[in-house]
């Protein structure tokens, strides 16, 4: 049996865009920048209603954190190796820096480790430099553009939300479901594409997303959902139609993997 595989267009040690981590790093300096410049504009005190002393404290603790975040950012541009990540009470430490020790020198480096990997070891050092403060430690450095990103895709939001309750009490959808392009697969299709591609947004692969790139990713409707299907590496959706609407009683479970855009669906 011949098997054809796909080749990928990059090597798994050799990222596209090389400002992308970078890029990443840079945003995170220019909220902390803003925060601590928020603080420094106060009236002295924490948002808790600590003291001027503890307020102080918190804007050297950020600034701390920027001065290493700059470093990392230093070592990434020279294609310096991973460092072992330093213990912080948080889980999996152990696990990144046993991979580490495995590396053989060839392929320990920002650029030359295997693309997830270095992925996956920045956010957990990140973690690491909030997690081993006072006043940031459970701060989310990336909140205000999920916040931002939240608000953008409203259009898309209110329209599934609407779309959804019509559908709530359309009992004529039953009818004939089982035929071929029923309007009851049809719109299971939609449905499904819409979830696909909303989840599409992901900030952490997405980090120079403009708005209306957003909203034209996050477009519904037939004509959007069309031309978004060429862009879909594997297309099973008919697939899981003709299993779920052969179920009864069944219970449906939709998983969406935000990391590599897939979405799962599972019928029992």
């Amino acid at each position: 049996m011949v098997v054809s595989t796909w080749n990928l267009p990059y090597e798994q040690f050799s990222p596209k865009d090389k400002e992308r981590w970078p890029t990443i790093l840079t945003n995170i300096v220019s909220t902390l920048s803003n925060e601590i410049h928020s603080l420094t504009l106060s009236d002295g005190t924490l948002p808790s209603g600590e003291s001027k002393e503890k307020n102080t404290a918190k804007i050297e603790e950020g600034k701390e954190i920027i001065r290493a975040l700059s470093a990392l950012k230093h070592d990434m541009g020279r294609n310096k190796a991973l460092q072992p990540i330093l213990a912080d009470g948080g889980s999996n430490v152990d696990c990144y820096n046993q991979h580490l020790q495995r590396l053989d020198g060839t392929d320990d480096t920002w650029f030359t480790a295997a693309w997830l990997f270095a992925e996956c070891y920045l956010y957990r050092e990140i973690r690491t430099l909030f997690a081993k403060t006072r006043f940031w430690n459970q701060s989310d450095p990336f909140f205000s553009s999920k916040e931002e990103t939240y608000k953008s895709s409203s259009t898309a939001i209110i329209h599934l939300a609407n779309s959804l309750l019509a559908l709530d009490d359309r009992k004529d959808l039953l009818k004939d479901y089982e035929e071929s392009n029923s309007a009851l697969e049809i719109i299971f299709l939609e449905m499904m594409q819409a979830a696909l591609w909303g989840n599409a947004t992901d900030l952490s692969l997405l980090v120079d997303l403009k708005y209306e790139d957003l909203q034209k990713l996050q477009a519904v409707g037939a004509a959007a959902q069309a031309e978004n299907a060429k862009f879909i590496l594997r297309n099973d959706f008919s697939k899981v139609w003709d299993h779920i609407k052969g179920q009864k009683d069944a219970r449906v479970d939709i998983v969406l993997d935000n990391g590599t855009e897939r979405l799962g669906v599972t019928a029992y």
